[in-house]
């Protein structure tokens, strides 16, 4: 589908855990993220402070765990419209960002 940053995971979509379900639905699970534009990075020798981002938003600062299911391994998917796993409330463990399913 069309995708963009409003969507949160708009920017990127990697590292798929693919699962076989019990009820014979296939489910990726996915590491999704955005920002406010494609170049947003953290600079060279540098930690993401997601208060601190210049340009806008480090896509780090925003990537959460999605997931799709489908009846077959050729799709077609249903992605989640929110992420699955969600950052935590400020000054938990996860408030930055939730990876790698």
């Amino acid at each position: 589908g069309v995708r963009s940053a409003s969507l949160w995971d708009g920017l990127t979509q990697h590292n798929p855990a693919p699962v076989l379900a019990p009820d014979g639905q296939f489910v990726i699970f996915y590491m999704g993220s955005t920002a406010d534009n494609a170049s947003a990075k953290v600079p060279p020798g540098g930690v993401a402070d997601c208060g601190k981002a210049i340009g806008g938003s480090y896509s780090v600062c925003n990537q959460r765990i999605g997931i799709a299911v489908s009846p077959s391994p050729k799709g077609p998917w249903q992605r989640s419209q929110s992420p699955v796993i969600d950052v935590g409330p400020p000054g938990s463990w996860d408030d930055l960002f939730t990876a790698n399913p």
